[in-house]
């Protein structure tokens, strides 16, 4: 599996990553939104594509248990 971030010049970046292979998905993102979806690139069992919505879903599950972890007991 590979999966590379590239800066374009302009606010956004470019994103590619094997979905497939020897195949590969490219996408232009805002950063914030390319460290997502790189999070759940990363994070998956098999090539496959990522769509959007799933790595915005894996991000907001992460804060929720990142949060829970943060909560102190008395």
């Amino acid at each position: 599996m590979q999966a590379q971030i590239r800066e374009s010049g302009d606010a956004f970046v470019e994103v590619a990553y094997e979905h497939a292979p020897h195949e590969q998905t490219r996408e232009r993102l805002l950063p914030a939104e390319a460290v997502r979806l790189l999070m759940a690139v990363i994070q998956r069992d098999n090539l496959c594509k990522i769509d959007r919505s799933s790595a915005e879903h894996l991000h907001a599950r992460e804060a929720a248990l990142r949060a829970d972890s943060n909560v102190q007991m008395d």
